[in-house]
């Protein structure tokens, strides 16, 4: 089991052999506000200036799908705030991955 899920490097914390920076580009802090605020617009559909222009969006069965693609589909077609308009997700304990920030 230890194998199965052991990771394969060490987290980017520090610099590497030739001296450049692998460090997250925000404080931990600043990434997980960020997080709330993409997750508190619907996932970037209520503001969309959140999203990065290359945003791209992949699931089982859906994409990849560019910014646009997403942004059309999921505020029309696939608008789960039609159904359950007081939906909450409950999302909590935001954590930034060492190993890719």
């Amino acid at each position: 089991v230890e194998r199965f899920f052991a990771r394969p490097m060490k987290p980017i914390l520090d610099n590497d052999e030739d001296g450049a920076t692998n460090l997250p580009p925000f404080p931990s802090s600043v990434m997980i506000q960020l997080a709330k605020g993409v997750t508190a617009s619907y996932f970037g559909i209520d503001d969309a200036d959140l999203l990065a222009n290359e945003f791209a969006y992949i699931d089982q069965l859906l994409g990849p799908l560019d910014k646009d693609k997403y942004l059309q589909l999921f505020s029309s077609k696939y608008n789960i705030r039609d159904g359950i308009p007081n939906i909450d997700y409950q999302l909590q304990n935001y954590r930034v991955d060492a190993y890719n920030p």
